[in-house]
């Protein structure tokens, strides 16, 4: 399958291409001005569950007692501790010239071989621009049920309480399934002193140019054999 990814500008595009792959934290996408990119529940996981409702009944002639369980509905939201950084891509089954225009971004590459771009950023994830081991990247595919997740174990009887983990990062509301996307995801789950350190780096990052950018960088090295370049 090949996927997209848009760019507003050529120079960011011309640094994916040499290997410098930019990831976002995943909660700034809340306060994006523009109304299209912006997801104000983004990184929350928003689900419907059906869990069991127990009845006792006690049989008024022999006067023996059991259970019978019936399902009703739980909204459960949340969000964990840890900190998201994500790199959007969409699949090959978008219409590319419609969501061009719609994020306002005229500059796209095409990614041939997503198995080798994602094996080079498992390689190279040590050497961000935090300069910090970052753990695992993960590639998932969003989930369109944002509100919608239906869910019962009838194994135990008994509700899961919290979402799935993977939501936190991958969960988008239904009308938005036509942009078909896929993340690239890193997971921080920073300590006291992680977060000084991200900020003083951050800081740091800032002075080297005038405009804020407080993306992640991983330098994964040319990748032009496995991405072409594309306009619309």
């Amino acid at each position: 399958m090949k996927y997209y990814r848009f760019f507003r500008n050529e120079k960011r595009r011309d640094e994916f291409i040499k290997g410098n792959v930019r990831f976002e934290d995943l909660k700034k996408y809340r306060k994006i001005e523009d109304e299209v990119i912006r997801d104000k529940d983004e990184g929350k996981a928003i689900v419907k569950y059906k869990t069991p409702i127990r009845t006792v009944i006690i049989d008024p002639k022999t006067k023996l007692v059991h259970e019978e369980f019936s399902l009703g509905s739980m909204n459960s939201s949340g969000e964990v501790p840890a900190t998201f950084f994500i790199c959007s891509l969409c699949d090959e089954n978008i219409d590319p010239i419609k969501k061009s225009k719609e994020f306002k971004k005229r500059y796209a590459v095409i990614i041939n071989d997503i198995g080798k771009i994602h094996d080079l950023l498992e390689k190279n994830h040590a050497y961000s621009s935090f300069n910090r081991k970052i753990g695992k990247i993960k590639l998932d595919k969003a989930i369109y049920n944002r509100g919608d997740y239906l869910f019962t174990d009838d194994s135990k009887r008994l509700p899961i309480i919290y979402p799935p983990h993977n939501y936190h990062f991958s969960q988008k509301s239904p009308e938005d399934s036509d942009c078909h996307e896929w993340r690239f995801v890193i997971k921080l789950t920073p300590t006291k002193n992680d977060y000084k350190l991200i900020k003083k780096e951050e800081e740091k990052l800032n002075k080297k140019d005038t405009k804020k950018d407080d993306g992640l960088y991983i330098k994964i090295g040319d990748i032009s054999d496995y991405v072409s370049p594309k306009d619309f």
